[in-house]
């Protein structure tokens, strides 16, 4: 809801439309907590992920349990959740704050030929630091799979968490269905994983969008703020004042309260109105999971 709340306050209403995608468990739940709460006039859909769409497809074959969770693989069905869409979307991921108006994102230039725009892990932001990951960092590449897509494997990575994509394009590249070959594939064999870099959903994007896509411009998608050596990377400064979306990728999320610059998070917080959702006073902890 901090994601929402942060796009509404910086972008004029009449600009902007939430698609918003969750489970059957729990669109009720978010629909009252929009409803009764200062969100009330967005204008937004909910759409429910069928998560059967995944049934013997994700496997971790290393990093974090959590990102084999179903929601994060529900980027990869646009043309299933949005058969009618066939322009620009920007995808926010739920750790995101954005800090000004979102129409100068969607106008982000988006080469011929390209599918999406994605904001590098090489990026000028990025170089003097050990965050910045490659393609072989993430892939096995002597799988025919791989080897199908010619990747060099020091090119760099790009991050899913924000982007802005062609559903136009991604629609006529078959983009779904090239995921979900890479899902398969991967449950069956070893294609991804790889040392630091680690599974989830982000490997299967950066292969089946390889040389489509384009490049955010860095301070529209400000990366690894939930990493603990963050504030080697950035000044206050520069998250206060000159970043435009901040992205707390990385174990430490803002409603732990515990990560680097939570207290921008907390100015976009919306309080749940059941209070089944709660921030907790205890900072080691984080919110009260609702039932």
């Amino acid at each position: 809801m901090a994601t929402i709340n942060s796009v509404r306050k910086h972008t004029k209403r009449s600009q902007v439309f939430f698609h918003l995608v969750t489970t059957n468990r729990l669109s009720n739940y978010i629909r009252n907590w929009i409803s009764n709460s200062e969100l009330r006039n967005i204008n937004y859909d909910i759409t429910e992920f069928d998560t059967s769409l995944l049934h013997s497809k994700v496997k971790l074959h290393s990093g974090r349990p959590e990102l084999a969770k179903p929601m994060n693989y529900a980027r990869f069905y646009y043309q299933i959740l949005f058969p009618h869409l066939k322009t620009r979307i920007i995808h926010l991921d739920d750790d995101t704050i954005v800090q000004r108006d979102l129409t100068e994102l969607s106008r982000v230039f988006i080469h011929d030929g390209h599918i999406a725009a994605f904001a590098e892990d090489c990026n000028w932001l990025l170089q003097k630091s050990s965050t910045m990951n490659r393609y072989e960092d993430y892939f096995n590449l002597e799988h025919e799979l791989v080897k199908r897509y010619d990747v060099n494997p020091k090119a760099c990575s790009f991050n899913t968490g924000v982007y802005v994509a062609d559903l136009k394009a991604w629609k006529q590249h078959d983009i779904t269905q090239k995921l979900d070959e890479i899902l398969i594939a991967n449950y069956k064999d070893y294609v991804y994983g790889n040392k630091y870099g680690g599974g989830g959903s982000q490997p299967p994007m950066m292969l089946a969008l390889y040389k489509k896509y384009s490049k955010l411009p860095a301070e529209w998608h400000v990366q690894h703020l939930g990493d603990v050596k963050v504030d080697s990377l950035y000044s206050s400064d520069f998250i206060e004042n000159k970043a435009k979306l901040l992205h707390w990728n990385g174990r430490l999320k803002p409603w732990k309260l515990t990560s680097p610059y939570h207290h921008i998070w907390k100015r976009y917080y919306v309080a749940d109105p059941s209070k089944r959702f709660t921030l907790s006073p205890n900072t080691n902890k984080s919110f009260k999971e609702p039932t």
